[in-house]
This record gives structure tokens, sequence and C-alpha cells, in this order.
């Protein structure tokens, strides 16, 4: 491939979907397996939602949801979080989240 051409990859290292973390802790700080987390592009209205592990850590938040505000709470029974939020930023090599990630934490 002329390198012209190969050029205009050379910024990419990587094109993989990126994922933004989501970590669920108790009151107590305790990581919460099986919390729902639902995000939401709060421009598009595009959701996704995901159950964190044993860890309490959740990667099925991702570029899927496009660039702009991504709200994101955790549900675990009648226990809400208080809401977070990370902005998303997508371009030709995919997606860039600030913060990186995030750690939401369930009332007592």
């Amino acid at each position: 491939m002329p390198a012209a051409q190969d050029a205009g990859h050379l910024g990419c290292a990587s094109i993989n979907e990126a994922f933004l973390p989501v970590k669920v802790l108790d009151a107590q700080g305790s990581p919460v397996e099986g919390a729902r987390v639902t995000a939401k592009n709060v421009t598009s209205g595009v959701m996704v939602a995901g159950t964190t592990n044993a860890q309490g850590t959740t990667t099925s938040i991702g570029e899927s949801l496009g660039s702009g505000t991504i709200e994101v709470t955790a549900q675990s029974g009648s226990k809400v979080s208080p809401r977070g939020q990370a902005t998303f930023s997508c371009g030709e090599c995919g997606c860039t989240f600030d913060p990186t990630s995030l750690t939401l934490q369930l009332p007592p």
C-alpha cells in the first residue's frame, strides 16, 4: 500500500469499539453484583443497559450511544444511584470518553 494511503490510518492505533467502564458500589462502598446500569444519550435518546459483574463493574456502555452527553444511572432492587454523566466524542477512529470511567454509589 502506498505511504499516502496508509498515512490516513496511522492515527487510528485501534478501531475496536470503546467502552466506558461503570462501577456500582453500595452505601458502604462495596461492589454490587447484578445492578442494572442504564445509559442514555440526552441528545439522540439512544439508550443501552447492562448488568454489573461480581466486581460491581459493567462495560456495556459503549460508543453505540454516539457523540454527546451521556447520563448513567444504576439500580439494585429499589435503590437507584444519583445520575452520573460523561461526554462521548466520536470520530473516524472511534470514541473517547470524559471521564474515562464512572463510579455510581447506591443510597443506604
